[in-house]
């Protein structure tokens, strides 16, 4: 597998939704661009909206993540929502 030797990947489940945010707290929040535009939070602190945002897309069961098979640490998770409402009668 190359250079993806001690990665495992898979979809992300609930019990892995604390690592995510976790994860996210100080990997990505602070910096993502807009965030980062507005000074919105600082790298490892807690964010109430951005946190309960990421859960209520992670229930979603669309989001994977690539895990450390040496320490299981999460190391990537693109979390991916579902933005298709469900049909609706049309009668």
């Amino acid at each position: 597998m190359g250079e993806f030797e001690d990665i495992e990947f898979g979809l992300i489940n609930e019990e892995r939704y604390d690592d995510v945010i976790d994860h996210l707290r100080n990997n990505f929040f602070a910096d993502e661009p807009l965030n980062h535009a507005v000074s919105l939070c600082r790298p490892g602190e807690p964010h109430a909206e951005l946190e309960e945002h990421s859960l209520t897309t992670l229930r979603d069961g669309l989001s994977q993540m690539a895990v450390s098979t040496d320490t299981g640490q999460v190391r990537y998770c693109p979390l991916k929502r579902n933005y298709i409402s469900p049909a609706k009668p049309i009668y």
